[in-house]
């Protein structure tokens, strides 16, 4: 079973999201902040916006979304 997780200061929280949910939000950062905002900010601190950096899909199938956070 493929999992999602927040990471943010080598810290990684698993998120109660389908895989299929992930993939559809991946270049939607304002959704991710909306959805997750609380987590995000308990590990890196009030975040005002996210910027998608990049994506990748590896051949075993893990994928990385990486966000670009702007502070408050």
């Amino acid at each position: 079973m493929r999992r999602a997780y927040l990471y943010a200061g080598d810290v990684f929280k698993p998120l109660n999201l389908s895989w299929g949910k992930l993939v559809e939000l991946a270049e939607r950062p304002e959704e991710v902040l909306e959805r997750f905002g609380r987590e995000i900010e308990e590990l890196a601190g009030p975040v005002r916006s996210l910027k998608l950096r990049k994506a990748m899909v590896a051949g075993s199938g893990e994928t990385v979304v990486e966000y670009v956070a702007r502070s408050v």
